[in-house]
């Protein structure tokens, strides 16, 4: 129930408490925040990397996966026993909750097109995927015969 913090320049470690089970986090470089789920506790909790304290967000149950989008500071959360993604205003922590579908398990951002992508776990999980349009708070659910594949989005952006 805890985060280890690696110094990368000397190697020294640092102990943060989380929540109960912490099983995903996420970092938005930009504000120096990082974001823990805690499937065990139904929350995140939010570490400030400047100084490691910490403060708790509540989130759905079960939550599995966290994604950040750094552009527009949002943090997404999939919460696989409540069947959404909560979304945290990274500016307040205030959050939205968008439904998912079963079993949200893993979750991606695309910070370009500002498009998150959500792996569910169904009954026929293998052939749908969803994506959340958060113009609509929606999620579009995809079916077809291709395999789910893990991915990581890249890209490089910067405020002006």
């Amino acid at each position: 129930n805890t985060v280890t913090v690696i110094d990368g320049t000397n190697n020294s470690t640092a102990t943060i408490a989380s929540g109960s089970n912490p099983w995903a986090l996420a970092v938005n470089p930009l504000t120096n925040k990082i974001y823990v789920a805690n499937s065990g506790s139904n929350n995140v909790t939010v570490i400030d990397g400047t100084n490691n304290s910490t403060m708790t967000v509540a989130a759905g149950f079960t939550p599995y996966a966290v994604a950040v989008n750094p552009v527009t500071n949002k943090i997404y959360v999939a919460n696989y026993d409540s069947n959404n993604v909560t979304v945290i205003d990274g500016t307040n922590n205030l959050t939205t909750v968008v439904a998912s579908g079963s079993g949200p398990w893993a979750v991606a951002v695309n910070p370009v097109t500002n498009k998150i992508y959500c792996l569910l776990y169904t009954s026929d999980a293998a052939d749908e995927r969803s994506s959340v349009d958060l113009g609509g708070r929606r999620i579009i659910k995809k079916k077809n015969n291709e395999r789910l594949i893990w991915c990581r989005i890249h890209t490089t952006n910067t405020k002006q």
